[in-house]
């Protein structure tokens, strides 16, 4: 009979099977399709870890199924948007802004929704993937000892309004005044854009990860094993680099703690969407000028 794994040996081995599934994918975001028997060779091993985890730590076996597929589908995202269908109709040169603009979320939103589709099929409650409103004005909790007497509703608006002037200040490049004026008719599909990337991420790398983390580690630890998850695949993402991976990996912290506490996507989604309704207005004044994303 096997031993049953401790508790800290269970975390042990919950920050490393994210750790992996965050890297093998990142590390391999260009031409995936190309690289043959090397990603097919780390896809393997990756899975090896997991079925090994699967067989022995009752605790996490749904976070592991869960981070397959979400590695998977990373993979896989990677296939499609280096393919020649995905080239030709939305990175061509002729592709319009807008078309260009909804593409980027579109992958996105089909992995989140498979990754809901599998929580369900698993027995979970939607309220548990945190697909509520929940409550806004929830007080936030103590950070080891130290009180912030504010609630979510206002201590959110602070952080979004000083995330959104940080965004500002560290964009490279950044689209003058008269490229920000030019994209305003492309307003409503920046808009959109940004909700749907937004509803993507928020599902991806929190509320569906959380509910299985939480389960197997607590919340404190499924909070921090998830903002790493979110930094790391930001090193190619806006913002990129080491700065970008470290701003983001703050931001899913603070993102899911305020997911935990108000028990809902709603206040999250809503701080997410409007930093991504920046970053993709900076995107379509870039586009408008006939400059490539």
């Amino acid at each position: 009979m096997k031993r049953a794994f401790t508790s800290r040996e269970l975390l042990s081995l919950a920050w490393g099977l994210t750790l992996m599934f965050a890297v093998l994918p990142n590390a391999l975001p260009h031409g995936l399709a190309a690289s043959g028997p090397a990603w097919i060779f780390l896809l393997w091993t990756g899975l090896a870890v997991a079925g090994f985890a699967w067989a022995a730590v009752r605790p996490l076996r749904e976070a592991c199924i869960l981070l397959i597929v979400f590695f998977l589908g990373n993979v896989l995202q990677g296939c499609v948007v280096a393919s020649s269908f995905w080239q030709q109709w939305f990175r061509s040169p002729d592709t319009v802004p807008a078309l260009r603009l909804l593409s980027m979320p579109l992958l996105k939103v089909g992995l989140a929704l498979i990754m809901i589709a599998v929580l369900l099929w698993l027995r979970y409650r939607p309220w548990e993937l945190f697909l509520a409103r929940g409550e806004l004005n929830a007080p936030v909790e103590p950070v080891r000892g130290f009180q912030i007497p504010l609630r979510w509703a206002l201590l959110s608006v602070v952080v979004t309004i000083f995330c959104a002037l940080i965004l500002v200040l560290i964009s490279h490049p950044r689209p003058s005044p008269a490229a920000l004026a030019g994209a305003l008719p492309l307003l409503p599909v920046v808009l959109l854009t940004a909700a749907m990337n937004a509803f993507a991420e928020e599902v991806m790398f929190r509320g569906a990860l959380l509910a299985p983390l939480d389960r197997a580690v607590g919340p404190r630890h499924a909070v921090l094993l998830t903002a790493v998850l979110f930094g790391i695949f930001h090193y190619h993402g806006i913002p990129s680099g080491c700065l970008g991976v470290v701003l983001t990996t703050l931001l899913g912290w603070f993102w899911g703690k305020c997911m935990v506490e108000t028990k809902g996507l709603l206040l999250p989604w809503l701080m997410h969407f409007v930093l991504d309704a920046l970053i993709f207005w900076f995107i379509a004044a870039e586009l408008t000028q006939g400059l490539k994303w």
